[in-house]
């Protein structure tokens, strides 16, 4: 089974933000190049094997700002690929930051709040649509698509989706399906048909948790919660298929090695928990648990498309403990 294989060491510690570990590829493969860290209005940013890249401490401050007194707080921090070109998202109090891959130059802001002059707004939540639409969340409820052009430069705001009630926390995106997921903080999940314009196709009421974080596999949802459960849902007919009470405090990032259909879910009670998803029989069966004494768990990523690897990043810790077969 898994074993503690080695610890990757950041600039600075990790906040205490769900979905606090992000994972940059080789380009289009499932190879793992780089992880990424929240600390306050900060991203670290370590490559996963020594040699590769320097590590990097980015801040997220307003363009042309000196970062002295950084009180910004960051909330998501995503790489996509966008036409063979590799960006780095960060959702923040700032609203939306897009840079290079490397994080050095600064292609758009976008502050993506709904009241002006608001200071206890945030963007939250990041998802690519067909490889071209970039959406992004905020404290309102509200999400924000923006068109991104072939230079990858002149972003332009397409529109303003307004159906949830509450922040959003988590947006996935399974594109060979056109559907989109958006999660908020009442734990209800909203289904976006995705394939030309984007409309909201059903609705999935919560119960009373925020909804963490999702995934999408095939024709699966995959949710995790406050309460500490793991839901599975078909988002062709919104109907729960098995539900799991898998951790004993808040789940704060589900990952998926869809290779092989595993989960990972990490939670504040310390645990790293890998599940099977049996898509056949509907089920999650649970395959191994980490015990990470004495961390609460902040953000976990598996490091290949098979699951093979995976790593853990924890609250107020300076290093990522990773695990493989």
């Amino acid at each position: 089974m898994y074993d503690k294989a080695n610890k990757l060491l950041l600039v600075t510690t990790a906040s205490a933000v769900p979905n606090n570990l992000a994972i940059q590829t080789l380009g289009k493969s499932s190879q793992s190049f780089a992880i990424g860290v929240i600390h306050g209005g900060y991203v670290n940013v370590v490559p996963i094997r020594e040699g590769e890249i320097r590590s990097k401490y980015i801040p997220c401050v307003e363009p042309g700002t000196r970062p002295r007194h950084v009180t910004t707080t960051v909330t998501q921090v995503k790489w996509f690929c966008v036409q063979g070109t590799q960006i780095l998202a960060i959702t923040s109090t700032l609203g939306l930051h897009v840079y290079d891959d490397e994080g050095r130059k600064c292609l758009f802001t976008h502050s993506c709040s709904d009241s002006h002059g608001s200071t206890d707004s945030f963007a939250r939540g990041l998802a690519l649509v067909n490889g071209e639409r970039l959406c992004v969340g905020n404290s309102s409820g509200s999400i924000r698509i923006f068109k991104i052009p072939s230079d990858v430069s002149d972003y332009l705001h397409l529109e303003k989706l307004s159906s949830h009630n509450k922040a959003i926390t988590d947006i996935a995106c399974n594109e060979s399906q056109d559907i989109m997921v958006s999660a908020d903080d009442s734990g209800c999940l909203l289904l976006w048909n995705v394939k030309d314009t984007i409309e909201c196709i059903t609705t999935i009421t919560g119960r009373g948790f925020p909804c963490t974080s999702i995934q999408m596999w095939k024709s699966l949802i995959l949710a995790a919660y406050g309460s500490g459960h793991i839901r599975m849902f078909d988002f062709k007919t919104s109907r729960l298929l098995t539900e799991v009470a898998a951790h004993a405090r808040w789940i704060t990032g589900i990952d998926l090695a869809p290779g092989r259909g595993l989960l990972l879910s990490v939670s504040e009670d310390s645990f790293a928990k890998i599940w099977t998803i049996d898509s056949e029989e509907k089920l999650i069966l649970h395959k191994y648990t980490a015990a990470v004494e004495n961390k609460m768990l902040v953000g976990g990523k598996f490091l290949n498309s098979y699951g093979t690897e995976f790593c853990v990043s924890a609250y107020d810790a300076n290093d990522v403990i990773c695990f493989s077969v």
